[in-house]
């Protein structure tokens, strides 16, 4: 029978000989120091200019009170900018009405900005919608599609004619409304769809791109 072989060991310590201490592991490395960042390294901190003239190159034809509700700046602060971003030729403003509008220096032509206008408040934004699917709408058809006044309306159809963005034409006691540029209209409502932050205009897009291919 084969007899089994152990692995030879260091010979045990005499009794009361205390068994000699093993050395202390070494101390694991120390982590490399944190180099802090260079100046190339840092992102810079948006100023509330640049952020104002975002805001505007993002949604040209934003007023004042816009620009200050959305971006939650105080009302002095935002009139100081502006008014620097125009000084600076960043900017341009353009009266409209009660309003003073705002777009990029050399964005948009002069055509675009008045469609912009007129298209940023909601009533005559989705009127234009309306008689852009539903050309050929006499007053009262136009006004069933609406919770509005009928005076309201005509306020609205008289200010969008005045602009040029909506025709009409009377045959007898009946008055119709169309878009005559149609498809420059539309384009201006689609190229800048994201600004308005209208869930109408989404489907209104949706639509016409079915039916003006």
């Amino acid at each position: 029978m084969k007899e089994t072989t152990q692995e030879e060991g260091p010979p045990p310590a005499p009794p009361g000989v205390p068994t000699p201490a093993q050395p202390p592991a070494p101390p694991p490395p120390s982590p490399p120091p944190v180099r802090p960042p260079s100046g190339r390294d840092r992102v810079p901190a948006r100023s509330t200019r640049q952020i104002v003239f975002e805001f505007v190159r993002d949604n040209p034809g934003v007023h004042l009170r816009g620009i200050q509700q959305q971006l939650g700046l105080p009302l002095g602060t935002v009139e100081y900018h502006l008014r620097e971003l125009v000084r600076l030729e960043l900017l341009m403003e353009r009266e409209d009405g009660i309003y003073r509008r705002y777009y990029v220096a050399g964005q948009l032509g002069g055509v675009d900005r008045d469609l912009l206008a007129a298209l940023r408040a909601e009533i005559p934004r989705r009127i234009v919608m309306h008689l852009l699917l539903n050309p050929g709408l006499n007053f009262g058809q136009v006004k069933s599609a609406f919770d509005i006044s009928g005076s309201t309306l005509h306020y609205h159809l008289k200010k969008l004619e005045k602009r040029g963005i909506i025709s009409r034409r009377r045959e007898g006691r009946e008055t119709y409304f169309w878009v005559p540029n149609e498809r420059e209209v539309a384009k201006v409502l689609l190229a800048h769809r994201k600004s308005f932050g209208d869930e109408l205009l989404d489907n209104w897009a949706a639509t016409w791109d079915q039916i003006r291919p």
